[in-house]
């Protein structure tokens, strides 16, 4: 039974959510920003009700369609416009953190802290008071994770199908879960018994089922997104499959540091080890990151009108200017405290090498893409139901 501290707090984000909705103006703002697409793409999708196989494959967006469906039906099935979008889209995102509190179970002093750095990531209510795929997608990647940790795979690949469905990029998360639990069993299990336990293991099968999910969109498109779009936006990352971009990747990291792994160590450790940093271990990441960033700077965007890479990137421009050499210190430091922060074994660090493999793959980088690694990694903490001893530069090595 959830606390009354805890009710309270969801009373509370149920006010402040339905606040910033009325503050935003949903009822009459026009269409803005990446709405100006995602909307007129929604209402293609379900002008007949469920859309046809033609429609899928020849609407104007590079996402998968679950998440514009639901907003269309929601006009559909109220007659409220794009209003009634925008609202079903922030009553998503209001759903996954009254969620989060309700279904963690960490004590309130951990989970209280870890919801609120969820709520603070700006791109976090940014994605419900507007039609974005990423509310739905996080909604059902949560109580995906959620019913992995309880031991219920099965129902939790459905959600995570779901959320594949919304944004391709959330099959970084089941598969990840089905790789931990690979590398518990080798750990665990006699040589002889390794294999057998692998391919019976219910969440290994409902884990990697997330990839065929995927698979599934990719055979019906004939590539990683509808065709006419990938043509017409020119994504080189969709049409080169051997494409990849590791500057992507390493400012997914950065922001990790910045967004995580800074903010869990204030609130949770704040212990300054430093024979952990100057190990052996400490050396030779700062060196690996060293040599990506050589290698691998994170200048700017690809093939793509925006060069920033979201809020981050434009706080440390404006500081330092969009090219200089310090940019890509600050980067770099960020890099290495998140990598410092994952470089132990442990589900959270799974989940994080996976998503950054995901990063690399993706059109450009943006701040926003780290939300649905965020809102697991804090649920992850918030799920702990003790404090764990093994903590590694403040980050909860938690095991399924």
């Amino acid at each position: 039974m959830p606390s009354r501290v805890r009710i309270a707090f969801v009373f509370a984000i149920i006010a402040f959510c339905a606040i910033v909705g009325w503050q935003m103006q949903l009822n009459t703002a026009p269409p803005l920003r990446d709405e100006t697409h995602y909307w007129p793409n929604a209402q293609y999708l379900t002008s007949g009700g469920l859309p046809s196989l033609e429609k899928l494959r020849t609407y104007s967006e590079l996402c998968t369609p679950l998440s514009l469906m639901l907003f269309g039906w929601a006009d559909r099935f109220t007659g409220g416009g794009l209003p009634a979008a925008r609202y079903f889209s922030l009553s998503a995102v209001c759903a996954t953190l009254v969620l989060f509190v309700l279904l963690a179970r960490g004590p309130d002093r951990r989970v209280l802290p870890a919801a609120l750095c969820l709520l603070a990531f700006p791109y976090f209510l940014g994605v419900g008071i507007h039609i974005y795929p990423d509310s739905f997608a996080i909604l059902f990647t949560l109580i995906g994770l959620a019913l992995f940790q309880r031991d219920l795979p099965w129902f939790g690949a459905i959600f995570f199908a779901l959320a594949i469905s919304c944004r391709q990029y959330m099959v970084a998360f089941p598969v990840g879960l089905a790789l931990w639990q690979i590398a518990e069993l080798i750990r665990l299990k006699p040589a002889n018994e390794r294999m057998r336990a692998i391919i019976t293991s219910p969440k290994v099968i409902a884990g990697l089922s997330g990839a065929l999910v995927l698979l599934a969109w990719i055979v019906f498109w004939g590539g990683f997104g509808p065709p006419g779009e990938v043509r017409r936006q020119a994504v080189s990352t969709a049409q080169n499959s051997i494409l990849f971009y590791p500057q992507y990747a390493l400012y997914g990291l950065s922001c990790l540091g910045l967004y995580f792994a800074l903010p869990h160590w204030v609130l949770f450790d704040r212990r300054l080890n430093l024979r952990f940093v100057f190990s052996l271990r400490g050396v030779l990441l700062m060196t690996a990151i060293t040599v990506c960033f050589w290698f691998f700077p994170p200048q700017d965007n690809f093939h793509y009108e925006i060069d920033n890479m979201g809020y981050f990137d434009r706080m440390i421009r404006g500081a330092v200017g969009a090219h200089s050499p310090v940019r890509l210190i600050i980067l770099a430091a960020f890099a290495w405290i998140a990598a410092m922060a994952f470089c132990r074994r442990s589900l959270a660090s799974t989940l994080v090498l996976v998503h950054l493999l995901m990063l690399a793959k993706a059109h450009i980088a943006w701040d926003k893409y780290e939300l649905p690694m965020l809102m697991c990694l804090w649920f992850l903490v918030a799920d702990q139901a003790r404090r764990p001893d093994a903590v590694n530069a403040g980050v909860v090595a938690a095991r399924s």
